[in-house]
């Protein structure tokens, strides 16, 4: 008989935790913008407020509404009945989220070299594009059940935060300096670095159906399209 996986009790904690942890780094970044206002170059500023964005893009995702895991593991082909773990869980959507928000906490330690601001401009761009394509696979995946428009969790916090914040860093290169062609280089093999390490690497060595790792707290807002699934 196969052995249910348990879950690790101080990765259960974490878990438990993380949301409000980031939710005090994102105030703490708040003020440190506030107070940094007329020192720092602007592509510095936008770059902070793009890990603020990402702390409340999260909280969309997770919890306000909610069920962003839902759309995201049955577009990759899960299972209805492992949806709420698979391929994505709480553990590997942790992982992704918390690595760029202490490798930019790291790098404004270090002045915040330019190439990480690049970085967050084209983080900007995939989360416009990322959350719009999505909302046409949600029109895919609950049309039938009376899903319309393009909203999913997240869509609100990509559009409304960065989207100006992308404006912000174009007005930036123009009116204060443009990147270098090495400094796009080094950006783009950065990104994909940080891709791999926040996506890719966790999800193809953690993924697994019988995770103990399930968001348990249910559908979000998918929960009024998916009724079928609760009975």
């Amino acid at each position: 008989m196969k052995k249910e996986p348990k879950a690790n009790p101080i990765l259960n904690g974490w878990l438990s935790c993380w949301l409000y942890v980031i939710t005090v780094i994102g105030g703490f970044f708040t003020a440190l913008l506030a107070c940094n206002w007329t020192v720092w170059l602007m592509a510095t500023k936008l770059t902070v407020a793009g890990t603020i964005a990402l702390v409340l893009h999260v909280l969309e995702e997770w919890k306000f509404p909610g069920g962003f895991y839902l759309m995201y593991n049955l577009k990759h082909g899960a299972r209805p009945e492992v949806a709420d773990r698979y391929p994505m869980s709480q553990l590997t959507d942790m992982i992704t989220n918390c690595v760029p928000i202490l490798f930019t906490c790291v790098m404004l330690a270090f002045g915040m070299p330019y190439v990480v601001c690049v970085v967050w401009f084209f983080f900007s761009i995939m989360e416009v594009v990322v959350h719009t394509m999505a909302g046409f696979d949600c029109i895919k995946l609950f049309g039938s059940k009376g899903k319309k428009g393009l909203y999913n969790p997240g869509f609100a916090t990509a559009w409304g935060c960065y989207g100006p914040i992308l404006l912000g860093f174009l007005y930036s290169f123009v009116v204060e300096r443009a990147p270098t062609l090495w400094e796009i280089l080094g950006a783009i093999v950065l990104s994909a670095i940080l891709s791999f390490l926040c996506i890719n690497l966790p999800e193809g060595t953690l993924k697994r159906e019988d995770s103990p790792y399930a968001f348990p707290w249910g559908k979000g807002y998918f929960a009024r399209f998916d009724q079928e699934g609760d009975k």
